[in-house]
């Protein structure tokens, strides 16, 4: 019924704006014409979100020093894939040691399950979470990241719709690891912006995250193009 609606809006309006290119297509399946859909996706305040140095305070206080930080900050829901990170930051730990740290920032519906799972994976000491934080802290933290991860799962709402926070920590210059799911593949270019994981797929997520974490100037190139091209 909400989508008969939504169709029904977007179909009676004079004209339409969509977010990807995904809306856009699934809105011209409901009968919307083309002519007049306009795409203007997602953006970021590049004022704002822009590199700044390593907070070596706080990673010192998270017990993160001398120590390649891969990091997530956002929702903790089922959808995101965090499970997914967890298990290849656990294979990446059997095969590289304690070269790494992961850092998990934000809170949601998944946050118990995914600590409680931390401690099953035997990976809870190489593991921060930090729960909520303030709006005002959250350059501080993104400062951290040396690897920015968004493994979303393939689902219809990861397909469709394209999340902020990628493009918040591509202007701040970080390398990403992301899910090919359609929303995330229109914003990164594999291999220029950042790296593209097979979707719901833990081998090929360790994959990529072993290549980074072992390559600073890989690191390094893809977070500049990946502020260039924000």
């Amino acid at each position: 019924m909400i989508e008969r609606l939504e169709a029904q809006a977007a179909s009676n309006a004079d004209h339409v704006f969509a977010i990807t290119d995904t809306v856009m297509n699934i809105l011209i399946d409901q009968g919307v014409p083309e002519k007049k859909i306009t795409i203007i996706p997602n953006a970021v305040d590049i004022d704002q979100f822009k590199p700044i140095e390593c907070n070596r305070s706080l990673k010192g206080e998270l017990n993160l020093s001398g120590k390649v930080i891969i990091g997530y900050i956002g929702s903790f829901t089922g959808y995101e894939g965090l499970d997914d990170l967890l298990e290849a930051v656990a294979l990446l730990r059997a095969k590289l040691g304690d070269v790494f740290g992961l850092l998990l920032v934000g809170d949601g519906t998944a946050y118990d399950e995914l600590v409680a799972l931390s401690q099953h994976l035997k990976v809870q000491d190489i593991v921060r979470f930090t729960g909520r934080v303030n709006r005002t802290r959250v350059q501080d933290y993104y400062s951290l990241i040396d690897i920015a991860v968004y493994p979303r799962k393939g689902v219809p709402v990861c397909e469709i719709v394209s999340p902020l926070k990628p493009l918040e920590a591509m202007a701040m210059g970080k390398a990403i690891v992301a899910s090919e799911v359609k929303a995330l593949a229109e914003m990164i270019v594999h291999e220029k912006t950042g790296l593209l994981h097979v979707r719901n797929d833990v081998t090929s997520l360790t994959e990529h995250l072993e290549r980074l974490v072992l390559d600073p100037q890989l690191r390094t190139q893809l977070g500049e193009e990946a502020r260039r091209w924000v």
